[in-house]
């Protein structure tokens, strides 16, 4: 995941993504290592002024404290809660995992995601816990279950929501993924426009080609990834990937395959899926 510093700093500091450059990242990070998170992303953002800049990083949501800490930060930032249908986000963490042929050589992030730490309480879970009432849906903690995908979706989602129920309404929008894959016309002018963004037709239009970012591939041997491989493998719009799953009790699509969770069953309904 450093990887994504690394050629950050290359391409904005030094002008692009070679290993020479990232050489030169990497002394540049090391000399401000007396910084804070939050001085280092401003000092990145002042190089796209007047652009704004984008954090996607997956483990920022692993606990309610990075995310109040991002907002303490950046008390002007905007939070997208982006869902997917936990059917979707199963199969996608297996597919993986198969591609790196298993769990004992699949990178450890990506195995963590199908047995995921119990939920942060730092916060409380409001309606989100499960039949026993404590909010623990870690396969670990169970006798009777095994890892599994919707855990993490489940206990990474309730972080979310727990997080955003701190936030005032007009810094946070969800939004499903697959809606904004297959229908990215209507869906993406209602992002741009609570981002207070461009809305027109060329705007939108480079919205639907992530391809042509410097970011959306891999980088030089020296930080090759800072993104999901899969997408970095091809990283363009994939709306045949986004099915709306209703009524399917089988996860996953394979065979043997658990039914989901009355826990994740509910959360999904609010999100949509039902």
């Amino acid at each position: 995941m450093g990887d994504g510093l690394l050629r950050s700093v290359a391409e904005l500091i030094f002008g692009g993504q070679t290993d020479e450059n990232i050489g030169l990242a990497r002394g540049w990070i090391q000399r401000r290592g007396h910084l804070n998170v939050g001085l280092v992303v401003e000092i990145l953002a002042t190089q796209v002024r007047p652009l704004v800049i984008v954090d996607k990083s997956p483990s920022t949501v692993y606990r309610l404290e990075w995310m109040r800490r991002a907002y303490r930060l950046f008390p002007e930032a905007r939070f997208l809660h982006l869902v997917r249908n936990p059917h979707g986000h199963a199969e996608s963490v297996l597919r993986a995992i198969d591609d790196y042929g298993g769990p004992a050589t699949a990178p450890r992030w990506l195995v963590q995601l199908t047995h995921f730490p119990s939920l942060d309480h730092s916060a409380g879970l409001g309606h989100f816990r499960d039949a026993s009432g404590n909010g623990n849906l870690n396969g670990s903690a169970s006798g009777n279950r095994k890892p599994d995908p919707q855990y993490a979706w489940f206990n990474l989602h309730s972080n979310i929501l727990n997080f955003l129920s701190e936030v005032p309404d007009g810094s946070k929008l969800r939004v499903r993924a697959e809606d904004i894959v297959t229908n990215p016309d209507r869906e993406l002018p209602q992002v741009v426009s609570w981002l207070g963004l461009r809305t027109d037709d060329e705007a939108i239009e480079r919205m639907k080609h992530p391809e042509r970012s410097p970011y959306a591939c891999f980088g030089p041997p020296s930080a090759p990834f800072g993104n999901d491989p899969n997408f970095l493998r091809n990283p363009v719009l994939r709306p045949s990937r986004a099915r709306l799953r209703n009524g399917d009790d089988t996860l996953y699509g394979r065979e043997g395959g658990d039914g989901l969770t009355s826990e994740v069953r509910a959360l999904a309904d609010v999100f949509g899926y039902s």
